[in-house]
C-alpha cells in the first residue's frame, strides 16, 4: 500500500506546484469607487480593457479581481451617470496586489424630455446591388464585415428609456419575418460619456428557429430555443454595430435573397426634443 501513498503525495505535490507556478504569473487588482462627495457607488463595472475581466463594484463601492494576467493593463471604470474613468499603462508584477480606486464624476442631467433609442435590425443579404430604404445608410456599417452589396429588412425592434433611465434595463419581444419567429432579448447594461461621447455595453440576443447557428446561452441563462445569434458590444451612439450573423436554414422566401444567412445590427441613438 505504500506506493499507492506515495503516487496520491506526488500527486497533490504536482497540482500544489502547477497553482503555485499560475498564481506567480498573475496579479490582484482591488480597490474603492466614490463618487466628488466620497460616497460608495456600487454597480460600477470595471473592466480589464482589451480581455475578458470585469467585474462590479458591491453595495460599499468594492471591486476585486484575482488572476489577472501580469504587464501592461489598462483599467476602465464604467457606470450610468457617472463619466468613465480609465486608467492606462498600469503595470502588474507575478504576484501583485494592486490597489488602484477611482473618483467618479457624475454627468450633468439630460434635456427634459431626452430618452436613449436602441434601434435592432434583422438583415438578410440579397443579390441587389442596394438595399431596403429603410436601411438608410447602414450599408457602411456591413461593407468591412461582409461581401453581399444588397441588404433587405426581415424585421426590427426598438428598445427605448427615458433619461435618467433605469440602467441595467432589459427587454424581450417577440417578433415576426415571413412566417417566421423569433424572440429579441436585451439587456442595456451600462450608459457613459456625454453628447457625441455617449457609448452604451449592451447584450443582444435574437433566438433563431430552425437555425445551425452555434448554441450559445445568452446573459439570462435561458434556453427556451435552442439557437442564439447575438453577443455583447460597446457601441457608440449615432452609429449602426455588427451584433453577430448566421447561417440558417431558411432559403429566402422572398425572390433575390442570397442565401440564408441573417445578420443582427444594432444603432443607439439619443432623443433629444
Amino acid at each position: 500500500m505504500r506506493p499507492v501513498r506515495t503516487a496520491f503525495l506526488l500527486g497533490l505535490l504536482l497540482v500544489a506546484t502547477r497553482s503555485s507556478v499560475l498564481a506567480q504569473g498573475t496579479a490582484t487588482v482591488e480597490g474603492h469607487v466614490t463618487d466628488a462627495q466620497h460616497r460608495a457607488v456600487a454597480d460600477v463595472i470595471i473592466r480589464v480593457m482589451g480581455t475578458g475581466f470585469t467585474t462590479r463594484t458591491n453595495s460599499e463601492g468594492f471591486y476585486s479581481m484575482r488572476d489577472v494576467p501580469m504587464g501592461l493593463i489598462t483599467l476602465r471604470a464604467d457606470c450610468g451617470g457617472y463619466e468613465s474613468l480609465e486608467y492606462s499603462e498600469l503595470r502588474l508584477a507575478p504576484g501583485q496586489k494592486m490597489t488602484l480606486d477611482f473618483t467618479l464624476v457624475a454627468l450633468p442631467p439630460p434635456p427634459p424630455g431626452s430618452g436613449l433609442v436602441f434601434r435592432f435590425q434583422l438583415l438578410q443579404p440579397t443579390d441587389a446591388p442596394t438595399s431596403d430604404r429603410a436601411l438608410g445608410g447602414i450599408d457602411e456599417a456591413l461593407r468591412g464585415r461582409f461581401r453581399w452589396k444588397g441588404y433587405r429588412l426581415l424585421t426590427q425592434a426598438v428598445v427605448a428609456s427615458d433619461l435618467p433611465g433605469r440602467v441595467p434595463l432589459q427587454s424581450v419581444q417577440a417578433l415576426e419575418a415571413d412566417g417566421e419567429q423569433y424572440e429579441l432579448s436585451v439587456i442595456i447594461d451600462s450608459v457613459s460619456g456625454q453628447g457625441v461621447q455617449m457609448h452604451v455595453t449592451l447584450n443582444g440576443w435574437i433566438r433563431l428557429p430552425n437555425s445551425s447557428a452555434d448554441n450559445r446561452r445568452p446573459p439570462d441563462g435561458n434556453m427556451r430555443r435552442t439557437t442564439l445569434l447575438g453577443t455583447t458590444v460597446t457601441a457608440a451612439f449615432g452609429h449602426t454595430f455588427v451584433l453577430g450573423s448566421a447561417q440558417t436554414s431558411r432559403s429566402g422566401s422572398r425572390s433575390g435573397t442570397a442565401n440564408g444567412t441573417l445578420i443582427l445590427v444594432v444603432t443607439p441613438e439619443l432623443r433629444v426634443p
